[in-house]
């Protein structure tokens, strides 16, 4: 009947009298799993097969045990001798496949999925799963397919609605995504996940006031919404409501996404209303991030403070060189610790707007240029291009894990703009591209120049100078923009308009 709190002493009890009884010694490792002691739930299970072998359902019991403690490996030994014993048991080949996926062999995971489904047509758990994994391996429209047959089954099940929402997104069908948000929203009005997801998609249909809308109702739902509450952030920052905007910006700790953090006992910086303190200025975010959010530290510099920053150490040399004005700052490598007795308070990089930022007249008092190149190496870089052409220098790759493929760009997409004549095509890509230079080059006669002397990764004051060099650039969102911004290069920006989705397998 599902009482297991009742039904563990009772077991236990009848254990003392016959203790190698295998049913009692399969349900006690049973109601262990469930309770989440695993390692107690699988030495009882061990001890219910040595007493009887042939258990295949035990046998599955125990590698899901291996399975949930995060022993994956150790669980497909199982699975195997379960399926071995009853090949046409559909839960024994559900439960591999989802070993398989975790182990990320995702053919063996769709195989085994698919074998459950075939021995059970109406496994909805199974069919639901395997949309999942289609979707996480970006077979979209298989995915589709699979959660339509999944609705079938249950046409009430929100969850559903919602992953499939989830897939439509990620195929920029933002019209059915929000269909299908409403629709899980309309069948569980406390779908905390869903107003998130149709907050987001508003979001990129720039419908802010909408996803306000959203992310509130999630907020209201769950006060720890922190994804929620940081979205609502950029979007008050995006509207220069700079006071509610750099509040709800703190949170960005609580999502998981900014894992950088800073371990002190010395406080948080209050203010800036003080003389002739010493204050930790630490890096967090990206590369990119930190060139963006530098352009505060002119505003703190001012201040008759002392300050350390911390920043990747490839910015070190470009940024001693452009903040050499400033006496009361020394930069420092994010990668080397700093006794506490140096400072008496922290802030981390990001939290500077909510000093210097509060409206927007703030930003007009900025200089538009805030970081200075290598005056000669740019000159000596200028040298090597032919002055009868214009020089563009261009970018069209992200790393980015996250969003990378989406905003990135391929040489081919861009053969409009780099079948101009007249100009001279620089590479300020970061990473290996000399196969796709060297297609382009060879299909298209179009060459993109490399400079051999600058590693447009690891030398960014060396990338800095290059970008100076020309005579303005073309790139995706990622750090030769943050570059080019600081040093007020002209240039065209391909940008994805995206903020954070979550995904449930649940």
């Amino acid at each position: 009947n599902g009482k297991i709190i009742e039904a563990k002493p009772l077991l236990q009890e009848l254990l003392k009298s016959i203790p190698s009884h295998p049913a009692v010694l399969s349900n006690l490792g049973s109601i262990e799993l469930q309770q989440g002691n695993f390692d107690i739930g699988i030495e009882y299970l061990e001890k219910s097969l040595k007493a009887n072998p042939k258990q295949p359902q035990i046998i599955c019991n125990l590698a899901n045990g291996f399975l949930d403690s995060g022993r994956a490996n150790k669980s497909l030994e199982y699975y195997d001798l379960a399926i071995n014993l009853n090949p046409s048991s559909s839960e024994f080949f559900y439960n591999r496949g989802r070993a398989k996926r975790i182990l990320k062999d995702y053919d063996g995971a769709v195989d085994d999925y698919k074998t459950a489904i075939n021995l059970n047509q109406n496994y909805s758990i199974a069919i639901f799963n395997l949309g999942f994994l289609f979707n996480e391996i970006k077979k979209f429209k298989l995915a589709l397919e699979q959660y339509q047959k999944a609705i079938i089954l249950n046409t009430s099940n929100p969850q559903i609605y919602y992953n499939r929402g989830i897939v439509y997104e990620n195929m920029k069908k933002y019209h059915e995504a929000l269909c299908d948000f409403n629709k899980a929203i309309e069948l569980n009005p406390r779908f905390k996940e869903a107003y998130i997801s149709r907050g987001n998609i508003k979001f990129v249909k720039q419908d802010l006031e909408g996803a306000l809308e959203d992310y509130s109702k999630c907020i209201k739902l769950d006060i720890n919404s922190y994804e929620a509450i940081f979205n609502s952030s950029i979007i008050y920052l995006i509207k220069n409501n700079f006071q509610e905007g750099w509040k709800l910006y703190e949170t960005r700790w609580q999502t998981g996404k900014h894992t950088r953090q800073l371990h002190t006992s010395k406080s948080l910086l209050p203010d800036f209303n003080f003389n002739g303190g010493k204050i930790f200025i630490w890096a967090e975010q990206g590369l990119g991030d930190q060139i963006m959010y530098s352009s505060l530290l002119i505003d703190a510099l001012k201040t008759s403070n002392y300050f350390y920053v911390s920043l990747d150490p490839r910015l070190l040399s470009l940024f001693t060189r452009s903040f050499s004005w400033a006496k009361n700052v020394k930069f420092i490598s994010s990668d080397d610790a700093i006794d506490e007795s140096y400072y008496d308070f922290h802030l981390p990089l990001g939290s500077l707007g909510s000093f210097f930022r509060k409206n927007i007249k703030d930003f007009k008092n900025h200089p538009i240029s805030y970081l200075r190149t290598n005056k000669d190496l740019v000159s000596g870089l200028k040298q090597q291009f032919t002055h009868e052409k214009k020089i563009c220098g261009i970018s069209w790759l992200s790393k980015n894990l996250e969003i990378g493929p989406e905003k990135s760009l391929s040489l081919i997409q861009l053969l409009p703009i780099l079948s101009l004549k007249n100009i001279t095509f620089v590479d300020l890509q970061y990473g290996d591209t000399s196969d796709e230079k060297a297609k382009l080059l060879k299909e298209y006669g179009i060459e993109i120049k490399t400079i051999s002397e600058i590693d447009n990764f690891n030398d960014i004051d060396g990338l800095a100078s290059l970008i100076e060099a020309c005579d303005f650039v073309i790139t995706i969102s990622n750090v030769t923009a943050h570059i080019a911004g600081a040093i007020n290069k002209k240039t065209y920006l391909h940008h994805l308009l995206r903020i954070s989705s979550s995904f449930s397998n649940k």
